[in-house]
Order: C-alpha cells, then sequence, then structure tokens
C-alpha cells in the first residue's frame, strides 16, 4: 500500500521527507485482514507494536525513522524516545501523544 493513498484525504504532506525515507516506511506496511477489509498496519520503530496506519500515525512513524537512521550518534537508547507524555488531572494520571509538526 502507498502511503499517498493513506494521506489522500487529510491535510498532511510528505514534503519534508525524501523518497527513500518513504520508501522504506511503505515496504514495511504490512495488510491486517478486518471485518471492514484490509487495513494498513506497520510496527512501531520505538514501541515494538503494531499499529494501524492512519495519516498522523504516518508522520510520527517517518520522523522517527529520520530520527533514528540519520542522527542513531546522538540517540543513544532510541527506546527513551518519548512518543507520549504522563499529565495528570487530580487525582488521573494518563498519557498523551507528543504531537507531531503539519
Amino acid at each position: 500500500m502507498k502511503i499517498v493513498e493513506i494521506l489522500q484525504n487529510s491535510n498532511y504532506k510528505l514534503s519534508q521527507f525524501n523518497e527513500e525515507d518513504i520508501l522504506d516506511l511503505e515496504n514495511a506496511i504490512t495488510l491486517k485482514k478486518t471485518a471492514k477489509g484490509s487495513l494498513p498496519d506497520v510496527e512501531c520503530r520505538i514501541r515494538g507494536k503494531q499499529l494501524r496506519l492512519t495519516p498522523e500515525e504516518v508522520i510520527r512513524q517517518l520522523s522517527l525513522q529520520v530520527l533514528i537512521d540519520r542522527y542513531q550518534r546522538h540517540l543513544q537508547n532510541p527506546s527513551l524516545c518519548p512518543l507520549e507524555a504522563g499529565h495528570s488531572e487530580g487525582f488521573c494520571k494518563s498519557l498523551t501523544s507528543i504531537p507531531t509538526p503539519r
């Protein structure tokens, strides 16, 4: 599945990523069969979990790929890269995704 197909009805653009990064992510996409048909999934570079590829997740995974592959020498342990930040409201603690640039 092409990333362009996933992003077609969104405001996200691929202009900040090069073709090699886009092709690497496209090659990592697997199709998961569900009752609604086949949905694109990819393994998260940080968490190692299968994630459904939404337009936001495409940009997040491409950004992580760039950070890890291009700047790996500065990133000693990629698993320490924060994808979510903890916050609390009263007695409840929860995780919030760190926003990615559009």
